[in-house]
């Protein structure tokens, strides 16, 4: 994790010397706004999160029903087992990360029409995406999307009704807390399962 990190600063370093500083914006590829509820929501917003939910469920679909799914599983909870079974882990590891790369430069496309782009364009969204890493779980695509939508719908109605700050402090509580919770609500649900 640190590792990326230190890699991401060598890498925005080079973007700011190869094009300088400056911030930049990319026009709105659909313009325009519909009304829901008597609020405005831009068209573009609205297919960001299309695009989010058909990815979030292409991304089950393959993982729960295709051998590469199954392939991933096994390589991601026990690569020694998934290696004595011929799985290539290698291979396998390096698929998943050009698929990850290939998501996190597809969000960063979806979300430039509505952001300044700059160097550090990608640092804005790196500490809501450890929290939801880390309140989702390692592995667990779906813990990962209830996190998303617990700490993303939350900041998104805070900031709505207060400032930005407030917002980003009442949704690190809530993950505090949240993290608190979660063994003793997964160790409940595993002695449930087990009567």
């Amino acid at each position: 994790l640190l590792a990326t990190f230190g890699v991401s600063i060598v890498i925005r370093q080079a973007v700011q010397l190869g094009f300088t500083a400056n911030p930049r914006t990319v026009d709105d590829p659909i313009g325009g706004s519909f009304e829901v509820a008597g609020f405005n929501v831009p068209w573009w917003r609205f297919v960001i999160v299309i695009a989010a939910v058909v990815l979030v469920i292409a991304i089950l679909l393959v993982l729960d029903r295709t051998r590469f799914g199954l392939h991933a599983r096994a390589t991601i909870r026990n690569p020694e087992l998934a290696d004595t079974m011929g799985i290539n882990i290698s291979l396998m590891r390096a698929l998943l990360f050009g698929v990850g790369c290939a998501l996190a430069g597809l969000a960063g496309a979806l979300i430039a029409p509505i952001n300044t782009l700059s160097p550090s364009f990608g640092v804005l969204f790196l500490v809501n995406s450890f929290l939801v890493v880390i309140l989702g779980g390692q592995g667990s695509l779906r813990g990962l999307v209830a996190a998303a939508v617990l700490l993303g719908g939350s900041l998104a109605i805070l900031q709505f009704t207060s400032s930005t700050v407030f917002a980003q402090i009442i949704v690190l509580v809530i993950a505090i807390i949240a993290v608190r919770v979660r063994p003793i609500a997964v160790e409940l649900l595993t002695q449930g399962r087990r009567r």
